[in-house]
């Protein structure tokens, strides 16, 4: 009888702590996800109206400047300094993009 209850018990930590890890991951990703789309909304408006605060001018075709710009920007708003974190960008023609393994938008 006391082993049944021990299986018993096991089982249900078992199951009750699979359910959980199932839960938070599902959090994980949707908090993740809304991260990034955020992180793409900020950085489109910046690319359609910001401007480069070394020239004044928009950034046109300055993508290095235009990532330099937010990655600093979104370092200070975690408060990280720009030069311990990174961006990683795609850029060129859409054909070298997929060689290369990015998406192109």
């Amino acid at each position: 009888m006391l082993l049944a209850f021990v299986v018993l018990l096991a089982l249900s930590t078992l199951a009750s702590t699979l359910a959980l890890r199932q839960i938070l991951l599902a959090r994980t990703g949707e908090r993740v996800e809304e991260a990034l789309v955020q992180e793409v909304k900020e950085f489109s408006a910046l690319a359609r109206d910001g401007n480069n605060p070394l020239t004044g001018k928009p950034f046109g075709g300055d993508v290095k400047a235009l990532f330099d710009v937010f990655r600093c920007a979104t370092s200070r708003r975690r408060a990280r300094p720009c030069s311990r974190s990174s961006t990683v960008a795609c850029t060129g023609p859409p054909k070298a993009l997929r060689a290369a393994g990015c998406s192109a938008a």
